[in-house]
């Protein structure tokens, strides 16, 4: 469990730094969906959640609201969620 406590305080810090990084640079909104906008922080820093967790636990499921869900491991293993932190539409 400290592997994984570890883990998921590493990654929220470095996709934090990413949504923060769009938010001070400036950031795009798509639309998937009526009321369902989505950024390009948002997509960049669960790129990079998910990218990292097939790293660090590559027997888990990934589900991710803006990547394709992997449930390659959800019976035998954990399942990992990954939503953003924050949404930076609601900030503009």
């Amino acid at each position: 469990m400290k592997i994984e406590l570890q883990a998921a305080k590493d990654l929220a810090l470095r996709a934090g730094a990413i949504l923060l990084k769009h938010y001070a640079e400036g950031f795009s909104v798509e639309w998937k969906g009526k009321n369902d906008p989505v950024t390009d922080a948002d997509r960049a820093s669960s790129r990079v959640l998910v990218e990292e967790l097939h790293k660090r636990f590559p027997n888990d499921a990934i589900l991710s609201e803006e990547e394709k869900d992997d449930l390659r491991g959800c019976a035998e293993t954990g399942t990992d969620i990954v939503s953003e932190l924050e949404r930076l539409a609601a900030w503009w």
